[in-house]
């Protein structure tokens, strides 16, 4: 199980302010996004603003909670990043999701918790409500 350490502090008290992480790499260099309305810095980088725009998924899990497989869905995609995915090498490229807390009164980061590593496998683009 992972530990939350000061997080669960904040979920104890129903004011628990989380976003997702979303980091990956292309051959030009790393894209970083986030879940949140707002672009942020952690861990010496920016995280831009996704805001719903990503959906995530997880396929099975080892007797550790790792998953073995992670889905990142997005509803609409920016210019740039959909020149990336279609025109760039992204299978063998790694992907990296993190768990963000954030304090409510302040939203400093409390805590961040890598949810899922590996490789990237492709990417498939569908259109409208598929």
């Amino acid at each position: 199980m992972r530990d939350y350490g000061a997080a669960e502090t904040l979920l104890d008290q129903d004011t628990l302010v989380e976003c997702h992480l979303i980091e990956l790499e292309f051959s030009s260099g790393t894209s970083r996004y986030n879940t949140t309305g707002w672009e942020f810095s952690w861990n010496g980088f920016t995280w831009f603003a996704g805001n719903d725009m990503f959906g995530l998924s997880y396929g099975a899990e080892d007797t550790t909670l790792e998953s073995y497989k992670a889905t990142v869905t997005l509803s609409a995609m920016n210019p740039s990043m959909l020149g990336r995915a279609l025109l760039e090498r992204v299978r063998g490229r790694r992907g990296t999701i993190y768990h963000c807390v954030f304090d409510p009164d302040t939203f400093d980061i409390v805590s961040v918790t890598r949810e899922w590593s590996g490789w990237l496998s492709g990417v498939t683009i569908v259109s409208g409500d598929a």
